[in-house]
């Protein structure tokens, strides 16, 4: 008799830590801001647009300071050849500014560039140029030896030697590899380590810190199972980093599957700031309705971009214009906009339309259609 109550007592009180811990589950799964059900509002008519440039073809587009962009504009012959040059356009008047006659920018930072001008190449050994706006530009073919291009200053700077695994002696066996992401010089870089115990498993620890130019080394705590993809952008009205992780292992109360763990950095501290994933954007990119990925931060929020992708019946040729959707995350709501490329205060996107007359010639002709580029005032509302 005694025995089925001692039986008893012990159901009961499994039971009790079973109920309490399905609670605990529910509420850090309510909690977590990795994926949320907002509202989906069309706020395509909610900010104010002005149009600055008319029947175009831009790509690659920097801003380089609020009211300016550094792009490549792009032209195209009646044989259909196309040609690119580098232009800086301003926003406000439409005013086009060739800077480089033919390649197009891939880095650009206060003042500091680098173009890419595979036409250059066909006469001369050189593929990139490096070096002030405006100014005299450093040729060459490959990064030189020991050097790479730092995408968030678009210098050569050396390469960071991977630290000796011996600094690490809490992970005295396993498989290690490492990930090393160069900030602004000002703010050194950050180092990431992973660590399996062995090939066959799946666990995974993982350790990231901030090394700045000082030496210091700023831990920085991220959960288990946390993998951490790159650093997208830097946000000059935040002084942080757009950091994006994926979860990689079935962490309970994470989903595996997740698109992107979206984070800012702040540098100064080593404090990291959760962002959201919208449950929408998600379901979409699960279903294959859409190709998905972060766009950058704005004042009002996180900016995701949807690409639109073609069902089996629709084959899509270079004649159509691709379809994009875009889509800000406020908190709040979901809000569709229009324009991509957040400008440095967080205030203004770049958008385009394509040209109704352009779309159909260029559809017959099989030719890339030009479009009008507009910009979208986050700041100025309704």
């Amino acid at each position: 008799m005694k025995r089925i109550h001692k039986l008893l007592h012990w159901s009961f009180a499994l039971l009790v830590l079973l109920s309490l811990s399905v609670a605990h589950a529910d509420t850090m799964a309510s909690d977590t801001p990795l994926a949320r059900e907002l509202e989906v509002v069309d706020g395509t008519q909610k900010f104010p647009k002005k149009t600055f440039l008319q029947y175009s073809r831009l790509r690659m587009v920097y801003w380089i300071d609020n009211r300016s962009i550094l792009v490549e504009l792009i032209t195209e012959k009646l044989d259909g050849e196309t040609t690119s040059k580098v232009a800086v356009v301003d926003t406000e008047t439409g005013t086009t500014n060739i800077v480089w006659p033919s390649g197009r920018p891939s880095c650009y930072s206060e003042g500091q560039v680098e173009i890419y001008d595979p036409q250059y190449y066909r006469n001369k050994r050189y593929y990139y140029f490096l070096g002030k706006l405006g100014g005299a530009l450093l040729g060459y073919e490959n990064s030189p030896k020991g050097k790479m291009i730092s995408r968030f200053d678009c210098t050569l700077e050396n390469i960071i030697p991977p630290v000796a695994e011996d600094q690490f002696d809490h992970y005295a066996y396993g498989i290690y590899s490492q990930k090393r992401l160069p900030l602004k010089a000002k703010h050194g870089h950050l180092v990431y380590w992973t660590h399996r115990y062995s090939q066959y498993e799946d666990f995974t620890a993982t350790k990231l810190y901030l090394q700045k130019p000082t030496g210091e080394k700023i831990d920085i705590p991220i959960e288990l199972g946390e993998e951490l993809i790159s650093a997208d952008s830097y946000v000059p009205f935040e002084d942080a980093y757009l950091l994006r992780f994926v979860w990689k292992t079935d962490t309970p109360g994470k989903d595996q599957y997740s698109i992107a763990n979206p984070k800012l950095l702040y540098p100064a501290t080593g404090e990291m700031k959760q962002l959201s994933v919208p449950k929408m954007i998600e379901r979409k990119v699960r279903s294959q309705e859409i190709r998905s990925g972060i766009i950058g931060y704005t004042k009002l929020g996180l900016l995701w971009m949807a690409e639109i992708l073609p069902s089996s019946e629709k084959i899509r040729t270079r004649s159509q214009p691709d379809e994009y959707e875009y889509y800000l995350d406020t908190g709040n709501q979901l809000l569709k906009v229009e324009g991509e490329y957040p400008s440095p205060d967080g205030c203004k996107l770049i958008g385009k339309a394509p040209t109704p007359d352009s779309t159909h010639y260029h559809a017959i002709f099989h030719r890339y259609p030009k479009y009008d580029y507009f910009v979208t005032n986050l700041c100025e509302g309704k």
